[in-house]
């Protein structure tokens, strides 16, 4: 890779400025705009071979960084999409805006938001004029950021560039209000949107009702969903599972379990996660007969259970002291495919070793020795702070376990058989 240049330099300090929130405004990241005469050719090996100046070559150029970056953006490197941006600002023509939407798309997702701030800066300085898409772009990256001031002035931007805000861009900004603790500006801006040409939509909905859910204000959440129902927003599985959520959160689980039948009678078709959301609600409230009842139906409806599902009734059942039914759905869990995870196994191990159940421990310790379950797929870590954590005399065989890189769950599960052994 080239050393850095000038233009690099600048968005090394741009993002800088981002990150430490000094940036008073988007278009004051930088104290002058990007010579792009002095821009070196800095950018991947991939693209230098894939874009000498023939039209050809750039065509296949510029496909492939769009598709790079649909396709495999979650293993795109900050260094291959700088070098990209910067061999696309010399093209000339310069490319369409798309494909820099597609670039400044993927760095998003990478979660690099500073970076896609001063890219946006550099476009704007090269002469490529944004569209509502960039923008959107921008948006979420400063509501990220929890910049959501910083995202009002690119909506202001909007406003003044004569580009008409989509329900993206209002759900953007309305995200970032709800996580910023700001519900009350959120639900201002949708009354906004009502009087606008922008119309609130299922999405902008869904996007408040998760922040009022989130903050407790479960109310609030089901009065703004009956309103969806009324001014024919309609509500997806989205905004079923959020509000069943909320509501299995507050203690609710007969309201939730109402709107589940309801959301059964309507369009919507409940998913796993819908089912796992009041499966969950029911065990949590000890009504362990239901969440079976609905756990059926769950499987008569070929709605596949996953692991979530199985460790929510085996954790209600051993609570309960109801060791048969416990059991029989690990074993049906084992039976269907469904590999335990570090959960699954914590529940189980903990609830017998509790109850001073060794000698079933240790046939359930004959179960867990399989292969997905090594640690390559759950972190020492992970397993070392849900396995052992638990019981005080384990504490001592937490800090040398976890350093050990190979360290699989029959290790572990062992050691809780061996330290509860001990304490009998």
């Amino acid at each position: 890779m080239a050393a850095s240049v000038p233009s690099i330099s600048r968005s090394r300090m741009a993002i800088a400025a981002v990150r430490k929130g000094t940036a008073t405004s988007p278009f004051s990241l930088f104290s002058d705009p990007f010579p792009i005469t002095t821009i070196n050719s800095y950018y991947s090996n991939t693209s230098k071979v894939l874009n000498p100046d023939d039209a050809l070559s750039r065509t296949q150029f510029l496909d492939f960084v769009k598709d790079r970056c649909k396709s495999k953006s979650e293993n795109l490197k900050l260094d291959d999409a700088l070098g990209w941006f910067d061999r696309m600002v010399l093209m000339k023509p310069l490319p369409p805006v798309d494909v820099f939407n597609h670039l400044l798309g993927a760095v998003n997702k990478i979660k690099h938001h500073s970076a896609v701030a001063a890219l946006y800066l550099r476009m704007k300085a090269t002469g490529i004029a944004p569209d509502i898409f960039t923008l959107n772009i921008l948006l979420n990256c400063y509501c990220r950021l929890k910049r959501v001031d910083l995202g009002f002035a690119i909506l202001g931007d909007i406003f003044k560039q004569g580009i008409e805000p989509d329900a993206v861009t209002y759900a953007t900004i309305i995200d970032g209000l709800c996580k910023s603790g700001k519900v009350d500006a959120a639900l201002e801006l949708l009354k906004a949107m009502e009087k606008g040409t922008c119309r609130p939509n299922t999405l902008v909905c869904n996007t408040i009702i998760h922040g009022l859910c989130k903050k407790g204000l479960v109310k609030e959440a089901v009065d703004l969903f009956s309103e969806m129902l009324e001014k024919g927003y309609g509500p997806d599985i989205v905004t079923y599972s959020t509000i069943t959520n909320g509501l299995c959160k507050n203690g609710n689980v007969s309201a939730a379990l109402r709107l589940f039948r309801k959301m059964e009678r309507g369009k919507c078709r409940p998913d796993t996660l819908a089912y796992n959301t009041i499966i969950d609600g029911l065990c949590r409230e000890g009504l362990l007969d239901e969440s079976l009842t609905l756990f059926s139906e769950m499987v008569g409806n070929s709605i596949s259970p996953d692991v979530v599902t199985f460790n929510s009734l085996i954790q209600g059942f051993s609570r309960m002291g109801r060791w048969e039914e416990s059991t029989r759905l690990f074993n049906e869990m084992i039976s269907n495919g469904i590999s335990p995870d570090a959960t699954t196994i914590n529940v189980v191990m903990d609830a017998l070793c509790k109850e001073g159940m060794v000698e079933k421990a240790h046939e359930l310790f004959d179960v867990v020795s399989v292969p997905s379950l090594h640690a390559s797929n759950i972190s020492g870590q992970e397993l070392g702070k849900q396995l052992l954590v638990e019981h005080h005399a384990m504490r001592r065989f937490y800090d040398p376990m976890i350093e050990l890189e190979k360290t699989d769950l029959r290790t572990l599960v062992n050691s809780q058989l061996m330290c509860s052994e001990c304490l009998q």
